[in-house]
């Protein structure tokens, strides 16, 4: 199995089965995360959940850490409390990335309709 064929079937276990994954949407996805958080810091977006920074927050200092739930050299199964604590942050980036497109496109629409 490729690594391109093992992170669709990971991601498409955090997105459920009813989103399969795509590159493309992954591309817009990533610069729609870009745009919400340069909003987000200068003020124009404000619907941004604590929770982003949170989970995102303890992802990154668990995945840095000593500290596991389970031992990274335990064979197979090592890595899989990090991979869940990495799903949840994913999962609420998505989550927050979709919110912010809704909020873009009906900004745009509004914009439409005022001029």
């Amino acid at each position: 199995m490729t690594n391109r064929a093992k992170i669709n079937e990971f991601l498409e276990g955090i997105l459920g089965p009813e989103k399969k994954f795509k590159w493309k949407n992954f591309d817009d996805g990533l610069s729609a995360f870009v745009r919400m958080i340069k909003l987000y810091f200068k003020g124009v977006y404000k619907d941004l959940s604590p929770w982003l920074f949170i989970n995102s927050g303890i992802a990154i200092l668990y995945g840095i850490s000593n500290i596991d739930l389970i031992p990274d050299h335990i064979a197979g199964i090592g890595l899989v409390d990090d991979l869940a604590v990495a799903g949840v942050a994913i999962h609420t980036c998505i989550e927050e990335v979709e919110k912010f497109k809704n909020w873009e496109a009906f900004q745009h629409i509004h914009e439409i309709q005022v001029v």
